[in-house]
C-alpha cells in the first residue's frame, strides 16, 4: 500500500480515510505482542479495526471520545476539511486523537511509547 505521493492513499486528500487510518494503526502495532495489546479490562486490541466495527466506546482521562457508532462519519467529515495542508497537518494529530478511532491501548497512538 502506497503511503505517500500525489495520488496514493497517503495523499493529502486521503488523510482521514478509514483505509489510511487503519493501515497506520496496523503498522503501529504490527510487531507488538498480544501482551502489549492487552487493555486493563483484559480485552485485546485488534490492529486496524475501527471502534465502529467493535462498538467499543473510549474514555481517556476526562475525555469521552465520540460514540463508536459515529467514528466513520466523523472521519468522513474530517476528510472533507479543505483547509491548507500545513494547518491540516498540525490539526491532524489533535483531531485524530480526539476521535480516538481505536480502543485505548498501553501504547497510545497519540503518544510516544516509553
Amino acid at each position: 500500500m502506497q503511503l505517500t505521493g500525489a495520488s496514493g492513499i497517503g495523499a493529502w486528500n486521503n488523510m482521514f480515510t478509514p483505509e489510511l487510518v487503519c493501515s497506520l494503526h496496523s503498522r503501529l502495532f504490527r510487531e507488538s505482542s498480544e501482551e502489549e495489546r492487552t487493555l486493563s479490562d483484559g480485552s485485546i486490541i485488534q490492529p486496524g479495526l475501527l471502534r465502529s466495527v467493535t462498538g467499543q466506546n473510549v474514555i481517556v482521562g476526562n475525555h469521552y471520545a465520540p460514540d463508536a457508532t459515529v467514528v466513520e462519519v466523523m472521519l468522513q467529515h474530517l476528510q472533507k476539511d479543505t483547509r491548507c495542508q500545513l494547518i491540516a497537518a498540525m490539526a491532524y494529530h489533535h483531531r485524530l486523537t480526539w476521535v480516538h478511532p481505536f480502543p485505548r491501548s498501553p501504547m497510545a497512538m497519540g503518544g510516544v511509547p516509553a
